[in-house]
């Protein structure tokens, strides 16, 4: 049998690992968050002018709204693995106490 406090630490570095690669995760929606805001400014210019179609410049919005909640997805997600991080820290600790 495995040593369990090796594991608590493993399982603890997972949790780190998810709360990083969420992290990634965020930066990615930002960043197309802002070319998304970029494309619907481009699409509302030229449908004005008249040299786009309302339907472009209505997806470019919605891709902006969907970026915008990616992102926030993306947060809850992090807090998330935050949290989960901390209550394993705490088990660690109290394993390591008694």
């Amino acid at each position: 049998m495995g040593d369990p406090a090796a594991a608590r630490v493993a399982k603890r570095d997972v949790g780190v690992e998810v709360a990083e690669n969420q992290q990634a995760a965020l930066l990615k929606a930002e960043s197309v968050e802002r070319l998304s805001i970029l494309n619907k400014d481009r699409q509302g210019s030229l449908a004005a002018k008249g040299f786009s179609a309302q339907s472009a410049l209505d997806s470019a919005i919605r891709d902006t709204e969907v970026a915008k909640a990616d992102i926030a997805v993306s947060k809850a997600q992090i807090a998330s693995a935050k949290a989960t991080i901390q209550q394993r820290k705490a088990a660690l600790d109290q394993a390591l106490i008694d």
